[in-house]
């Protein structure tokens, strides 16, 4: 099992492929990835590596169109993603990041939670790339020294994924998300045009005391944090504090996080679980689907047959929010544009092999630039 985007074990998983000759059908469970890996990313891998994805990325989706057969897809919630694993597989090997060891022999496993420390639990060989570059986050990263078999040293940047500049029909879409945000509530945001776009409404609203409990920390969240629109302290879980299970974004992301103790990282099966997610008060869930029919089948991982990304924690949360009980009740946005390169995005049906996302039956808003 590999660690997840920002504590990807780069350095390792770079030089992967060259003991192919000296392996057969190893797996690696990753989601995520970020680069383009020889061990995946080449024909001659097939019998020797397979990467079985629980979310596709750029890298993932060009291996499986170029036909390299060397990735699969494994469908998965993120809450649950580990649990399922280790429930009928033992990890032989955990690859991931730290911090450097601090005067207590512990290191941080920094930006990432949603199956790592899991994994790490259960491997019979960890190995960890040592990395000054990374944050040091609070929360449940720490790991013993004792408890790894192998460290080595790597000094490189650690990835950063740019936040998109918002269009116009993501400024209406945000527009409309942040009409709905009642001050106080609780709030799960991912990264994207319309994250952003949705934040700057709520600085024009003058929303107040918003919380954060939210599968992926962002740029995003600081900014309202800047602006004094989180505060954080009219939360029913974690008070005063932002949660997530990952953090991904920029440098200014991470120097915010490095050290914070007003910023927590735990274990996803724990964060995004639905029964934990809902006690929050006024917990509000937007995430972004692809196409959605008139009867609320919503794909938001698919292109029909093509498999274009994950489910990740997005009917966790989202489910979540529209369960919500506490304060004046939750809301779960689904956001999407009303056309995509010409097509309609709201159909009479989904086409032939989509994978359904979000259930009819768990449909509570839609928000498209129209409303």
């Amino acid at each position: 099992v590999s660690a997840l985007c920002a504590t990807e074990a780069q350095t390792i998983l770079s030089e992967l492929h060259t003991i192919r000759d000296k392996v057969e059908n190893v797996e690696v469970y990753m989601c995520l990835p970020l680069q383009d890996y020889k061990f995946f990313f080449d024909k001659s891998m097939v019998g020797h590596f397979q990467l079985n994805s629980w979310f596709h990325t750029a890298a993932a989706r060009k291996a499986v169109k170029e036909d390299f057969g060397t990735v699969t897809f494994q469908p998965n919630h993120l809450h649950s993603a580990i649990g399922d694993l280790l429930s009928w597989r033992k990890v032989t090997v955990y690859l991931g990041a730290c911090t450097p060891p601090d005067h207590t022999g512990h290191v941080s496993i920094s930006c990432s939670l949603p199956y790592e420390k899991e994994s790490l639990e259960a491997a019979d060989i960890v190995i960890l790339e040592v990395n000054e570059n990374l944050p040091r986050v609070h929360g449940d990263t720490h790991v013993r020294i004792d408890d790894v078999n192998y460290f080595y040293e790597s000094n490189h940047a650690v990835p950063t994924l740019p936040t998109p500049a918002p269009n116009e029909n993501d400024f209406k879409i945000g527009g409309y998300c942040a009409d709905l945000i009642q001050d106080g509530s609780t709030l799960q945001l991912g990264i994207g045009g319309i994250p952003s776009a949705c934040a700057m409404a709520l600085k024009d609203h003058k929303v107040k005391d918003i919380g954060t409990h939210t599968e992926m920390f962002t740029d995003t969240m600081v900014d309202l944090y800047e602006a004094g629109i989180i505060t954080n302290k009219r939360k029913t879980l974690w008070k005063d504090k932002f949660v997530a299970t990952f953090v991904l974004g920029s440098q200014r992301l991470y120097d915010f996080v490095h050290d914070n103790m007003a910023v927590e990282l735990h274990r996803g099966p724990k964060i995004i679980d639905p029964s934990l997610m809902r006690q929050n008060y006024n917990m509000v869930s937007i995430n972004t689907t692809i196409m959605i029919d008139l009867t609320g089948q919503a794909a938001s991982e698919s292109l029909g047959w093509v498999q274009y990304s994950g489910t990740g924690g997005q009917f966790d949360t989202g489910n979540s929010a529209r369960e919500c009980s506490s304060g004046t009740g939750g809301r779960s946005i689904l956001t999407l544009y009303s056309a995509n390169k010409g097509r309609s995005s709201i159909v009479p049906r989904l086409p032939e092999g989509s994978a359904v996302t979000f259930h009819r039956s768990s449909i509570d808003t839609v928000i498209s630039e129209y409303g």
